[in-house]
Parts: structure tokens; C-alpha cells; sequence
């Protein structure tokens, strides 16, 4: 069987999102960044009274977390956009009408091969008949020699025949 090749215009591009390594880096640098901010607001927000709204190991925890969940978040987008990838259209037909195209394909092949089966059956049967006409014609066929022998020995006698 042949090798099957798409058209160069129905040819998907590889899709390279970052690298896992290159994302969670990312992340801890935004993270890191983030925390120093937000310790660096606390430590310049006061209220009317001169007390601190928020002290800064509260806004190190909340900034850290807020940068654990973006890089999360990154990651997740980055899986999400390899599995877009993966069903994006990259050509000119829609996925749909691909996909409904072969299982037509499929099914003529199928119904193509159930007819192939049901031929062979046929010829076999055929065959089986055949056969069984040319053993009973070769049966036949022996009576006849077997008698036309008979016939000859009654007519022309053989030498080593004592009748």
C-alpha cells in the first residue's frame, strides 16, 4: 500500500510554546518582583491614625501567592494553547467536513470489502461445483475407458490373455 501525503497547504506548522522551565523562571522572577512591591507599598500605606494598613510579612504572603497562581496560571494557558493547537485549523477545510469526508471514505471501503467477501463466497461455491462436476465427469470418464478396455479385449484378444 502506498504512502499517504498531505498537500503542503493542509500541513499543520509545529507549534513550540515555551518550555515548561522557561515559564515557572518567568514566574518566580514576576513573583519575586512582586513581593518586593508589595512590601515596599505596605511599608508606605498608613491610615488616618498613623497605623500601617497592611504590615508587610502579610503583603510578602499575599504577593507570593499571587504570583504562585500566575505562574499556575501560565502554565495552564501554555497547556491550553498546545491543545488549541493540536485542533486549530491550520488549512483551508474545515476539521468538521475533514473528518465527516473520511468517514465516508471508510465506510464505501467497508461496504466495498463486504462485497469483495460476498464475490469470494460466490467463487468458492463455484469452485466447490466445479470440482464436484470434474469428479463425477472423471468417474464417468473411467467407466467409459474401463468399458471401452472391455470391448477391446473382446475384439482384439491380448497374447497374454488364455481365452
Amino acid at each position: 500500500m502506498g504512502e499517504v501525503t498531505v498537500p503542503e497547504e493542509n500541513q499543520h506548522p509545529r507549534h513550540n510554546p515555551w518550555p515548561v522551565w522557561a515559564v515557572v523562571t518567568a514566574g518566580a522572577a514576576a513573583t519575586m518582583l512582586l513581593v518586593l512591591v508589595a512590601v515596599l507599598w505596605a511599608g508606605s500605606q498608613y491610615d488616618s491614625h498613623g497605623a500601617r494598613l497592611i504590615d508587610p510579612p502579610m503583603a510578602t504572603v499575599v504577593a507570593a501567592v499571587m504570583g504562585a497562581l500566575g505562574t499556575l496560571i501560565a502554565l495552564t494557558l501554555r497547556a491550553s494553547g498546545i491543545i488549541r493547537h493540536e485542533v486549530k485549523n491550520s488549512h483551508k477545510t474545515n476539521l468538521r467536513d475533514d473528518v465527516d469526508h473520511i468517514t465516508k471514505v471508510l465506510e464505501t471501503v467497508a461496504k466495498d470489502v463486504t462485497g469483495m467477501k460476498r464475490d469470494h463466497g460466490r467463487l468458492a461455491d463455484r469452485v466447490d461445483d466445479t470440482n464436484r462436476m470434474l469428479a463425477y465427469t472423471n468417474q464417468k470418464l473411467d467407466k467409459v475407458i474401463d468399458h471401452v478396455d472391455d470391448i477391446e479385449d473382446t475384439i482384439i484378444p491380448r497374447k497374454d490373455d488364455k481365452s
